[in-house]
């Protein structure tokens, strides 16, 4: 049985948002990718991670693609949000 489940979601406004659960009894660490070529996503923009009270922190990127380490308590949930191509 997986310990993170996750989806992906985009918006009406174009922004693209991925959805990751820890089902678990423990924490996890997960390296997050996200690429242009993969999601209809700007080629330039930033991307936030985000907890269930819309907080949390923001980082730019370039190139149409980013690559970041999410922290996963047991039982929660964190959005990665970026920008989308139109």
């Amino acid at each position: 049985m997986p310990q993170v489940i996750s989806s992906a979601w985009q918006a009406l406004d174009g922004r693209v948002a991925v959805v990751l659960v820890n089902i678990g009894d423990a924490p996890i660490r997960l390296t997050v990718g996200m690429s242009a070529r993969a999601y209809p996503m700007a080629r330039v923009g930033s991307f936030g991670i985000l907890d269930i009270k819309g907080q949390g922190t923001t980082t730019e990127y370039q190139g149409g693609a980013f690559q970041t380490e999410v922290h996963l308590p047991p039982a929660t949930a964190k959005v990665v949000l970026c920008p989308g191509s139109g």
